[in-house]
């Protein structure tokens, strides 16, 4: 039952192009601006309107200092992964993971190994917004058609799941509101995206081989 509907879900995936992503950005233009809108108006009708303001302006400045936190985070880590391509670390990285990504992708390009190789990077250090453009490029690069290849459904699983060595995301966050020991979950968090990890990719590869099998049929 279970493959069953893992099989529904991953089937349905599919690579949209522009004009798909043109129309799903201009929806959500519209639908946050009706939200806003409804909101602040309803504050007016229930005499809450002064709270609202009040909270719109105190979020927006602890918005700024967490943009500010962050920002300089992902600056030095993506700086970091920059120097490690360059000087070839990163090359030589993929090498001594090239066993696990042939077995994970094994129809993908060596362009698309390096991308993929930078994002499961990011992901694990827990600078998941780092990780996005390097996830693009490779779906890019894997892309062969408007219906998502297997190699694409592995990479959208294992970015779903995402396994977190260092989750500097959540740490920084716990940092940034006073918690006394910010890095206390790093050993759940770790335990918890291992077993997904390993959960996707077990059920991606069984009803891989299970479609592979009733397609010779």
């Amino acid at each position: 039952m279970y493959i069953d509907i893992i099989t529904k879900i991953l089937l349905e995936v599919k690579y949209r192009y522009n004009n798909d992503k043109n129309e799903e950005k201009l929806t959500m233009n519209k639908v946050f601006p009706i939200f806003i809108c409804c909101g602040i108006a309803y504050s007016f009708f229930n005499g809450t309107s002064a709270q609202v303001f009040a909270g719109i302006v105190g979020s927006c400045e602890q918005t700024a200092m967490l943009c500010i936190r962050y920002g300089a985070i992902w600056s030095f880590w993506l700086g970091m992964m920059k120097i490690a391509e360059k000087t070839g670390l990163i090359e030589k990285f993929a090498r001594l993971l090239s066993p696990v990504i042939r077995f994970l992708f094994p129809r993908t390009t060596s362009k698309a190994s390096e991308y993929i190789l930078l994002n499961v990077t990011a992901n694990m250090i827990g600078i998941g917004n780092a990780a996005t453009p390097f996830g693009l490029a490779a779906m890019k690069e894997m892309a062969c058609g408007p219906v998502a290849s297997d190699d694409m459904i592995m990479f959208v699983v294992l970015n779903t799941t995402s396994l977190q060595l260092i989750p500097l995301g959540v740490i920084s966050l716990r940092a940034a509101f006073g918690s006394a020991e910010p890095s206390v979950v790093l050993l759940p968090i770790l335990l918890a995206t291992a077993i997904t990890t390993a959960v996707g990719i077990i059920s991606v590869k069984m009803i891989q081989k299970r479609e592979a099998v009733k397609c010779r049929k």
